[in-house]
């Protein structure tokens, strides 16, 4: 019998085992790992020797556990899951292991999610907490897990957090003071099992939104208006479409915003952030800004933090320009609606540079048609396909012109022989990284890589 298992080990679940070995010594601790690594598990046996491990496998040793803290990527069906609870185990993500182990209440929590955009609300949203003067923490799904950042939260802390749909759908008791929804498109699919699930797993935020606190939801997206409102929170919308009575939208090109009974007016333009590029930011902006104004940030500070604002990388991020040509990373664009949302974007700057769009898509497919991406056809030069679901994209998209390439560097290689003034040299994949590169971090730093040893000394920012 063990008193936990730490079932992943990832960041996630590496952390949640330093933690419990730190703070828990006397714990009989199980740590399983599907993968098989040797490397790994003699550096882990060395560093945690009374941690009893399993690699290649999740053995029925999982369901001997009081408590098993499951990393985001082990589905919820998995059977030993199945098996530990009808056992009597209680299965939890490493966010709310972290939230059970708080060392003091936070001042105020918001938790973002969304199929795109929560990482730029949520690292914008602890950006505007920073500038009004409040100590924040950034965490969750974002980067640093929750449990290894517990020494860092105090009374007065602000605590805002990227909640992923697998870390949603694997907590049950959460407190948020502030929820927000950015928009839902079908993704992780293959995880979830099927798109119900999948609304499903983002639904559960709103449960977690204490009473008399705020749900922050995009207007201007169906399936997430359509969204089940929690017990005791308080609606609030944002739009870039239409006008609301109360919320965030857009009023003569200036940004309005409205909570309770006061209305405030942040003085900046309909890009109140210059890094920011597209509707789809402007969206992020909003939302993160109504976080801020309803945690007690100043409006005079949230518009000195907008006008500072540097986005995260591998977002629409401007790499370089060099006579006239763009090159710009969304590794970060891993479905087909993220690739949409930045041609959307990226082709109306094209326009206005008098250029086109050449567009860097591949990697591992998804399972989703690229058909979405000929509706920009009148903005694209050229489509380089790489990588393993090269074919695919060639076919689907055989009425643009297009080639295959073995891999990113090759597709880059012939981009730069063919572009010209004006145009845009754009890497938004619409696949998961995984065939050729460790994750989508990995895949935009070696695109700036590339593009710098190709450009030489001409490709500084």
């Amino acid at each position: 019998m063990f008193d936990y298992a730490v079932l992943g080990l990832g960041k996630t679940g590496c952390a949640a085992l330093e933690y419990l070995v730190r703070r828990e010594p006397a714990a009989r601790i199980l740590a399983s790992d599907a993968k098989a690594d040797p490397a790994l598990e003699e550096q882990l046996k060395r560093q945690f020797p009374g941690v009893a491990f399993e690699f290649g496998g999740h053995t029925e040793r999982v369901a001997q556990a009081r408590q098993i803290i499951k990393s985001p990527g082990l589905k919820s069906q998995h059977p030993i899951l199945k098996r530990a609870r009808e056992a009597g185990a209680i299965v939890m993500s490493e966010i709310e292991f972290a939230f059970r182990r708080f060392p003091a209440q936070p001042r105020f929590i918001v938790g973002v999610t969304g199929t795109n955009g929560k990482t730029t609300t949520t690292h914008l949203s602890g950006r505007l907490f920073e500038a009004g003067g409040f100590q924040t923490l950034v965490a969750g799904n974002i980067g640093a897990p929750l449990i290894g950042s517990l020494g860092s939260i105090h009374p007065d802390t602000v605590l805002v957090l990227e909640l992923s749909s697998y870390q949603l759908e694997d907590s049950r008791e959460l407190a948020l003071d502030a929820g927000l929804v950015m928009n839902i498109t079908p993704d992780h699919l293959e995880h979830h099992g099927d798109w119900a699930a999948y609304l499903a797993a983002k639904e559960k935020i709103f449960r977690f939104v204490k009473p008399g606190g705020w749900e922050i939801v995009n207007a201007d997206d169906a399936a997430v208006r359509n969204l089940a409102p929690g017990p005791a929170g308080i609606r609030l919308s944002f739009s870039s479409k239409q006008a609301l009575e109360e919320g965030a939208w857009l009023s003569g090109g200036k940004l309005q915003f409205a909570v309770g009974h006061s209305k405030v007016n942040i003085r900046c333009s309909a890009a109140p952030c210059p890094n920011l590029i597209g509707v789809h930011n402007l969206e992020n902006q909003m939302a993160a800004i109504l976080s801020a104004l309803i945690g007690g940030v100043r409006p005079a500070a949230v518009e000195q933090a907008l006008t500072m604002y540097a986005p995260p990388p591998h977002r629409l991020e401007k790499v370089t320009e060099i006579g006239g040509i763009l090159f710009i990373n969304d590794s970060k664009a891993t479905n087909i609606d993220s690739t949409v949302v930045a041609l959307r974007a990226i082709g109306p700057l094209a326009a206005a540079r008098r250029g086109k769009i050449h567009l860097l898509l591949g990697g591992q497919d998804k399972g989703s048609p690229y058909a979405p991406i000929a509706d920009f056809a009148p903005a694209i030069k050229k489509i380089y396909a790489y990588g393993e679901a090269r074919g695919k994209i060639v076919e689907e998209l055989k009425a643009l012109p297009g080639e295959a390439y073995p891999d990113l560097p090759a597709a880059v290689r012939d981009a730069v022989t063919q572009i010209g003034t004006g145009d845009i040299v754009l890497l938004s994949p619409a696949c998961a990284s995984f065939d050729q590169f460790k994750n989508f971090e990995h895949r935009g730093e070696r695109f700036r890589e590339i593009v710098a040893r190709l450009l030489g000394p001409r490709s500084g920012r």
